[in-house]
């Protein structure tokens, strides 16, 4: 795919893919040097770039819970009473390994005490912080776009998000997002409900390529996966839809997963 004056929020996800998907098979990689006590059923890792400073490797666990803590957990993420980041600890170095800061009690994961496991963990962390995915993945905020809409766009080292204001009558006022951890669309409104038409439209919102940086442009030049059509299965008007990317020979299906 040749270099393009503008790129689409469908050509942007599509090109950039591959290299989320190749970052977090790199972090599924860490967990093999860990393990959890029972206080988690879960965990996983992600890297965060302050602005203007290097990446960061940070670890989210996944609480071990009740059905009652489950149920109040759930309404307080739709009400939107949930602190996120509470179970999420920050890796720091001593003396050239790692561990977990977890302030005053102490985190449910750790690097596995067998010989070696604290090396072989720095040496893969290390290599996921110095890559160039890592350190140029992310964007600032791009406002710019030659469309109607009023969308804005971020792109970080774990989600593409368009994020669509209320100006803009024939989408509703909403955000879209591409998770790369699970590697899904998320179509989330504010008001009015999403159909085809409106999901399809959002995906044509043209980007100027001067707004994105060179570790963009080289990557989407080099992809030709972005030039694959997107088709959506047929779906009931909604507030809110997860869709599963279906890789087919000549173009991606968007099938929505079910409750």
């Amino acid at each position: 795919m040749q270099k393009k004056d503008y790129y689409t929020l469908k050509e942007i996800i599509l090109g950039l893919r591959n290299e989320y998907l190749i970052h977090q098979q790199k972090l599924q990689e860490l967990k093999q040097f860990c393990e959890m006590d029972k206080r988690a059923v879960d965990f996983y890792f992600r890297v965060f770039q302050p602005n203007g400073k290097r990446p960061i490797l940070l670890c989210e666990y996944v609480p071990k819970q009740n059905n009652i803590q489950k149920f109040i957990t759930d309404i307080s993420k739709k009400t939107g009473y949930y602190i996120y980041g509470r179970q999420t600890s920050r890796l720091v170095t001593d003396h050239n390994q790692y561990y977990f800061l977890s302030g005053k009690t102490e985190y449910p994961i750790h690097i596995k005490y067998d010989y070696g496991m604290d090396t072989k963990f720095t040496n893969q962390a290390n290599c996921i912080l110095n890559s160039e995915f890592s350190n140029n993945i992310q964007s600032q905020y791009i406002e710019d776009n030659r469309s109607d809409i009023n969308a804005t766009l971020a792109i970080n080292s774990n989600l593409v998000e368009l994020y669509i204001r209320n100006e803009c009558r024939d989408i509703p006022n909403s955000i879209i997002l591409y998770d790369s951890r699970d590697d899904i669309l998320e179509f989330k409104s504010f008001e009015g409900k999403y159909n085809k038409q409106c999901i399809a439209r959002a995906l044509d919102i043209e980007f100027p390529s001067e707004k994105l940086n060179q570790y963009h442009i080289q990557t989407l030049a080099n992809n030709e996966e972005s030039e694959k059509t997107i088709v959506l299965e047929e779906f009931n008007p909604c507030d809110m839809a997860k869709f599963d990317i279906q890789v087919k020979e000549k173009q991606y299906v968007l099938q929505k997963i079910r409750k």
